[in-house]
């Protein structure tokens, strides 16, 4: 769940692995809905003293979902997940994710909407 203003919102959302290696199924449990989940860009790896394991950095991901309508297709969803070992990153390797998501070729959708979330007191 995310903990904004104060409220705690409870949103099932799992991402089920596939055998094609960074291609998940996000799926809402509520509604049934799947997302197609991609990661596209990943940071170096680092040990982790919190949990002791070497991880990533950080890793972007990319969800986009499309209906088709009257013979044509249409983009109705992107998601581009930025996430990081650190709760609260510094400015330097926000900018390294945001640069990797671009030469991803992500700039259409980042140029329209790029939002920075405060992660303090947000209980994972």
């Amino acid at each position: 769940g995310t903990k904004t203003q104060e409220k705690e919102y409870i949103v099932p959302f799992v991402f089920n692995v596939t055998s094609q290696k960074g291609f998940f199924w996000g799926e809402e449990e509520k509604f049934h809905t799947k997302y197609p989940d991609t990661v596209v860009a990943i940071g170096d790896s680092v040990y982790n003293d919190d949990t002791k394991k070497t991880q990533y950095e950080w890793v972007v991901e990319f969800q986009c979902k499309e209906e088709h309508l009257f013979g044509g297709s249409h983009v109705y969803f992107v998601g581009i997940n930025f996430y990081c070992y650190q709760a609260n990153p510094p400015q330097s390797m926000l900018d390294e994710m945001v640069n990797a998501a671009y030469k991803q070729g992500l700039g259409l959708w980042l140029d329209q909407a790029l939002y920075y979330t405060n992660q303090t007191d947000c209980v994972y």
